[in-house]
């Protein structure tokens, strides 16, 4: 992988998009500026423990080599390692859930009790949405061994995991930003948005994962 991080960035935005791209990421953020009684606090308290939670995953596994004694070899050979055994497995998953998405749940009891949530509470599910989803967690690992075996120095890899944390966190920070900057503009078209996510979600994470672990299996057979 190149040493020039702008490169190492443009290989990280498919693992971005598995995340940003999934409804775990967009539908608590707009019930949160949508339906709680303080949203733009929730909101925000949401995104800011989502993005923590994005980037002490990333930032935990590009220090994993370092920390087992391994080199730079090591984490671009477990990397691609990663992106072909976590390609698979989300297109398998997505395959189920296309095959199983008129048997889906539209709704549950967490996104309905959402908008009754605190802004402490909801700054700690944040986080845990982000650490404890597998997802989201072999995304991250995959971002942080690949930043880390592209060698670069301690300022390029601050810049390649922002990059990778923006685009990853963008599905949660787009719809917060917009409430909170132009709350009557945004609503309707928001709501819209949440209805039809709501609605559509399994076809929507079938479909998502499916085309980004394609990515990742291209990207790992190529990458060799």
């Amino acid at each position: 992988m190149s040493g020039d991080w702008a490169a190492v960035s443009a290989g990280l935005i498919p693992l971005a998009l598995v995340v940003a791209l999934s409804p775990i990421s967009i539908l608590p953020a707009l019930l949160l500026v949508l339906y709680s009684t303080r949203p733009r606090a929730a909101g925000l308290a949401f995104a800011a423990g989502w993005v923590t939670g994005l980037t002490v995953l990333t930032v935990l596994f590009l220090n994993v080599p370092r920390l087992l004694g391994g080199s730079a070899e090591t984490s671009s050979v477990w990397q691609l390692r990663l992106r072909l055994v976590g390609g698979a497995v989300l297109i398998v998953t997505g395959v189920w859930l296309w095959l199983r998405r008129k048997k889906a749940v539209r709704s549950s009891n967490w996104l309905d009790a959402i908008g009754r949530w605190s802004p402490v509470r909801t700054t700690t599910i944040g986080v845990a949405f982000g650490v404890l989803n597998p997802k989201i967690i072999v995304a991250c690992a995959a971002a942080g061994l690949a930043i880390d075996a592209a060698t670069l120095g301690p300022a390029a890899q601050v810049a390649a995991v922002g990059c990778f944390v923006a685009v990853a966190g963008s599905g949660t920070l787009l719809p917060v930003l917009a409430h909170a900057v132009a709350a009557k503009r945004f609503d309707r078209p928001l709501e819209r948005l949440r209805a039809w996510i709501q609605r559509r979600q399994a076809e929507i994470s079938a479909v998502a994962l499916v085309v980004i672990g394609a990515v990742l299996l291209l990207t790992g057979t190529f990458g060799r």
